[in-house]
């Protein structure tokens, strides 16, 4: 992908390698398959029926309620805030 580049790929900043990502992926696509590609891009994780529970959604998850309590937790910690 970043062969030919006029540019190095790691001197960007976040958003515009994002966009010559996106760009490189939607290049020579058809219109319904570029609306196709930005729906699986910004589908959010599934979630299920009951949000209360954690059926369907795998332990190792990043979604996984237990793993998103305890991100925020330690985010608290290091931030020094309180629980």
């Amino acid at each position: 992908m970043a062969s030919g580049s006029m540019f190095a790929l790691g001197e960007l900043e976040v958003d515009r390698y994002c966009s010559y990502v996106y760009f490189c992926m939607t290049e020579n696509a058809e219109e319904t398959d570029k609306i196709k590609f930005d729906a699986r891009l910004w589908r959010p994780p599934a979630t299920p029926k009951n949000r209360n529970s954690d059926e369907g959604i795998p332990e190792n998850s990043p979604w996984h309620p237990k793993n998103v309590k305890a991100s925020f937790n330690l985010l608290r910690e290091e931030t020094g805030g309180k629980q």
